[in-house]
């Protein structure tokens, strides 16, 4: 690893830091200052800066109560239905297009079920929520939408039919999907395992295609993800798109394109929620076709929070819970793919949507999975990572610790090699054995008396003053005693 991608890598953490503190204060209520944040951080300021613009879109987007998810479309809502009729009128127009039904209301737009009277074709007609009173942002990305699907042609993508503006109106047609969407299929009860297996490996062959066109989704969830009548997926909803375009052998960036935090919270790569516009790229919907898979077998996202701020603090900061601790009934491989895609990191997941297409079908096959599950080890290693403070403290801990045991042990050590020498000098010498006992004993109790020395203390000093004095004694005084 070179020096150059080891300070981009320390750079990237840096700023994962900044950035996941400012969304733990905003999720307790408290945001941090964002010119003050910029201010103290002048090193990351570009990055800050556009990452807080990003913000502000993402949160843009997101419905604020129920009546703000409603208030533009009754207007809009209304307009359409009593176009040059008058309120009595059984059938509503717009333009060339009759309006049979509301499918459903989005962030951006509402989604009208509508036949187009000279073709005598049943559509899909997509309108912004915002009506004429749409920013030109919406706009952009509305025609965004239109621009990436005109580019794609792939059975397992809703192809665009007509854009245009009636009544300062921006519409657009598609086909119309008759058979709901993962996420009405999901809702009840999670999808068997083969089943969701069969439904994801399309959705990625059709990925990798819009891949290899230069069109990222960045918002694939069970939502955008329609079903024809036979339970085919079609993938939808390309109004987040970023546009890629091709250089050779290389995907770069457009110039013309603006990086967002873009997406729904759940579903969004970390690459995503961090801001880091520059990694964002086909990895990224890898990630969200694990996070669909998860979905589809466990009922619910990876990651739900209370708030939006929160949920994307747990996409940056925690790993999913084990989609098998959810439903027991998960293969163990179908799992490990689904998480591999789950990695934090882009360069950990599949290499391409292809890649991930190919394991599933192994899997449906019965032949082994090339993904791996991921080991303690690796699994304790990546808590280190994300919980820096507890680590420390508990190898400081763990240092004291060992520190103590080692300085228990020296001092016991030396306590035994004391032992070990007096022992060994007393057997060699039974005098000194007991000239140290009784100097002990006088050194431990000054004030006791002899009398209450113990009888085997009194019996060596007796003994201790025979020896002495036969020690001092001479062959002559032995010959005195002995005459008569």
């Amino acid at each position: 690893m070179t020096t150059l991608h080891q300070s981009r890598i320390h750079r990237e953490r840096q700023l994962d830091v900044i950035i996941s503190h400012y969304y733990h204060g905003a999720d307790q209520g408290a945001p941090p200052n964002q010119e003050a944040l910029i201010a103290q951080h002048p090193e990351f300021a570009s990055e800050l800066q556009e990452f807080f613009a990003d913000l502000a879109s993402f949160y843009a987007m997101q419905p604020s109560d129920e009546s703000d998810l409603y208030s533009h479309e009754i207007s809009l809502l209304s307009r359409v239905r009593n176009e040059r009729l008058s309120p009595k009128a059984a059938v509503h127009y717009f333009g060339e297009y009759e309006i049979l039904d509301e499918l459903g209301i989005g962030g951006m737009g509402v989604v009208f079920k509508a036949h187009h009277k000279q073709l005598r074709k049943i559509v899909a007609l997509k309108m912004i929520r915002a009506g004429e009173l749409a920013s030109a942002q919406d706009v952009q990305r509305f025609r965004m939408e239109a621009q990436a699907n005109a580019r794609l042609s792939h059975p397992g993508i809703v192809a665009v039919h007509e854009v245009g503006i009636h009544q300062q109106l921006h519409f657009l047609t598609m086909d119309y999907v008759d058979g709901g969407s993962l996420s009405q299929l999901c809702r009840e009860e999670p999808v068997p395992a083969r089943r969701a297996a069969d439904l994801l490996r399309q959705v990625a062959e059709a990925m990798h295609y819009a891949h290899g066109e230069g069109i990222i989704h960045r918002d694939l969830k069970p939502a955008n993800i329609l079903l024809t009548k036979n339970g085919t997926p079609r993938i939808t909803d390309f109004g987040l798109a970023k546009h890629l375009r091709t250089s050779g052998d290389s995907i770069e960036p457009a110039l013309t394109e603006a990086g967002q935090i873009v997406g729904t919270a759940g579903y969004m790569s970390p690459e995503q929620a961090s801001g880091k516009n520059s990694l964002v790229g086909p990895s990224a919907d890898i990630y969200s076709l694990g996070a669909l898979l998860y979905a589809l077998l466990t009922g619910r996202a990876p990651f739900v929070g209370e708030t939006a701020s929160h949920t994307i603090l747990q996409v940056l900061n925690q790993e999913p819970v084990s989609p098998r601790r959810l439903n027991p009934q998960i293969p163990g491989d179908l799992e490990t793919i689904c998480m591999h895609c789950l990695m934090k990191g882009s360069h950990q997941r599949y290499g391409t949507a292809q890649l991930l297409a190919e394991d599933l079908t192994r899997f449906l096959e019965g032949r082994p999975v090339k993904a791996r599950p991921v080991g303690a080890t690796e699994r304790s290693w990546r808590w280190c990572r994300r919980n820096q403070v507890v680590p420390t403290l508990v190898l400081t801990n763990l240092a004291s610790l060992i520190t103590g045991i080692v300085l228990s042990s020296s001092a016991s050590w030396h306590s035994g090699e004391r032992a070990d020498a007096e022992s060994l000098f007393a057997t060699r010498d039974p005098t000194a054995r007991q000239s140290a006992e009784l100097s002990r004993w006088e050194t431990e109790d000054t004030e006791q008396p002899t009398d209450y020395l113990p009888f085997c203390t009194q019996e060596s000093v007796i003994n201790s003053r025979h020896i002495a004095n036969f020690e001092n004694s001479t062959p002559d005084s032995f010959q005195n005693d002995a005459k008569p």
